[in-house]
């Protein structure tokens, strides 16, 4: 029998079609994803179509809604905290201010 002969080409083709996925598995991986859930979702298996648009949308908004009110609650606390901290350095100059004003020279 004689040996089949491949091209570079070939061989790189079959490569990128081994290393492709499992680079993306990797990826996926490590940013805390399930990568084989991610290419199911993106290829629509395992879900009916109008149940999956339907639950997607509805998902979505809800979590858009909690998390834009959850930043707000954050950004009003980190105000009223700045707040707090800019008259507490304006006390603690005036205080400064009197300390050397009664202290000798």
């Amino acid at each position: 029998m004689k040996k089949h002969k491949m091209t570079g080409c070939a061989r790189l083709f079959f490569a990128l079609l081994i290393i492709a996925p499992l680079a993306y598995l990797g990826a996926a991986y490590y940013n805390g994803q399930d990568g084989i859930q991610n290419i199911k979702n993106l290829l629509g298996i395992g879900k009916d179509k109008d149940e999956k648009t339907d639950d997607t949308y509805h998902d979505t908004a809800q979590d858009l809604g909690d998390t834009l009110s959850e930043k707000d609650r954050e950004i009003q606390k980190l105000k009223d905290e700045n707040s707090a901290l800019r008259n507490e350095i304006v006390s603690l100059k005036a205080e400064i201010d009197k300390l050397k004003k009664s202290a000798p020279q």
